[in-house]
């Protein structure tokens, strides 16, 4: 089986895959992939970008987002990770900060 999978190499703080099914948030203490069919909402603005799926909310902090919610808004992100090198160009987005809320098992 082929891999079609597109991965956008010019933003190292995420990737892309077209028709992706989960999007993956990776952290220091682990990865956790929520399915892109609980999606409720987004918004944004400046240096911020809130994504509400059912049960979780993930704030997305950061510069130059514009790339990354244009790709949101497709729902084609696969990967999202903290940027860890300082942006390259004028142009790059960088994520300095992820704030994933985890539902409570009460």
């Amino acid at each position: 089986m082929k891999n079609d999978m597109k991965i956008n190499k010019e933003q190292e703080c995420y990737e892309t895959e077209t028709g992706t099914p989960t999007l993956t948030v990776v952290q220091s203490n682990g990865e956790r992939m929520i399915p892109w069919h609980g999606f409720l909402s987004g918004w944004y603005e400046g240096s911020r970008i809130e994504v509400l799926f059912q049960g979780w909310a993930l704030v997305i902090e950061g510069e130059r987002l514009e790339a990354l919610w244009e790709k949101l808004q497709l729902q084609d992100v696969r990967v999202l990770r903290e940027s860890k090198t300082a942006p390259t160009n004028e142009f790059e987005g960088r994520i300095s900060r992820l704030l994933l809320a985890v539902p409570s098992a009460d």
